[in-house]
């Protein structure tokens, strides 16, 4: 029986981010397809660790390589399974969808950060990026010419 050829690739985080959610959907149509198997075990990492993380990707800091097992060998559509990697694979995914949970480390003033907590305490974290985003702009306007944290 031959041997399999391995072969490292780069991904950029928008088509890991990609592959992930078209796996979550079984879209087929898509060009790659990530998916979770069943022997991985449960996400462990907590919020810290998945802020470390976010961190280092941000400032530039290698973070390893995930390791993806080819399973289709159809052209068109490459499905993949998760081998190694999953942590950092779902906080990534994590920081996608859930971008304010991540929002102490976008180094922003105190003075919107203060504000971005007393939202968070007066709707009980129930806002979304989009209801939040007209005051994110209109603090920015206000802060044009000051100098960043």
């Amino acid at each position: 029986m031959p041997r399999e050829v391995t072969s490292p690739d780069s991904w950029s985080i928008r088509k890991l981010i990609s592959a992930l959610e078209a796996g979550e959907r079984n879209d087929t149509s898509a060009l790659h397809v990530i998916k979770i198997p069943q022997f991985q075990r449960n996400i462990m990492w907590g919020q810290k660790k998945q802020e470390s993380l976010i961190d280092s990707i941000h400032r530039g800091f290698p973070i390893g390589a995930l390791m993806l097992y080819q399973k289709s060998s159809i052209q068109e559509v490459k499905e993949y399974q998760l081998v190694d990697g999953l942590q950092r694979a779902f906080s990534i995914w994590q920081y996608k969808r859930e971008p304010l949970m991540f929002f102490g480390l976008n180094r922003v003033g105190a003075e919107l950060n203060a504000l971005i907590e007393s939202i968070n305490k007066a709707t009980n974290g129930n806002y979304t990026i989009l209801e939040l985003n007209p005051v994110m702009e209109i603090w920015k306007k206000r802060n044009k010419n000051d100098s960043p944290v």
